[in-house]
């Protein structure tokens, strides 16, 4: 599931990589379409960090629910932040900071979503989901972990 243009790039890729048991959906960020409690497992990686509205997060976070199976496990990596002056003590206690792309910023031209760990684990709480494991992403994998921390977190829920 993505909401980018580039499926097909995608798509070939994971095909030269010998994976064809996969489909991919472009969604529009708010909805999955699948029936409700049809899913064993959503991994998300690189999707929640290029959202461009807390909203749109929300909805992710509410399908996810939906479509996932009772037992079924959600795993979602999401741009992460501590405080930092540049974002901002408001941006901090609110628990999430948009940053919109600029032609002199952000060279892939996306949005750049941070949110707290705080705040993920009360959305995903709200929504009906027991929180298994949080965590940090690492870069290179595997040859820098467990050097090398990424900027993404990862929270790992369950439908119970």
């Amino acid at each position: 599931i993505d909401i980018h243009e580039e499926s097909s790039k995608v798509s070939d890729f994971l095909h030269e990589q010998g994976h064809d048991n996969f489909k991919l959906i472009k969604t529009d960020g708010k909805t999955i379409d699948y029936d409700s409690d049809s899913v064993d497992l959503i991994y998300s990686f690189i999707v929640l960090v290029h959202m461009d509205s807390i909203e749109k997060i929300i909805c992710y976070l509410n399908e996810a629910f939906r479509v996932i199976k009772k037992g079924g496990i959600v795993q979602l990596f999401y741009g992460g932040f501590r405080y930092a002056r540049r974002i901002g003590l408001k941006n901090y206690i609110k628990g999430y900071h948009l940053t919109l792309p600029t032609k002199d910023r952000h060279r892939t031209g996306l949005p750049n979503f941070r949110l707290h760990e705080y705040y993920m684990k009360k959305l995903a709480r709200r929504i009906g989901f027991k929180i298994v494991a949080v965590g940090n992403a690492y870069r290179q994998v595997p040859d820098g972990y467990p050097n090398e921390l990424g900027t993404q977190r990862y929270i790992t829920l369950l439908k119970h």
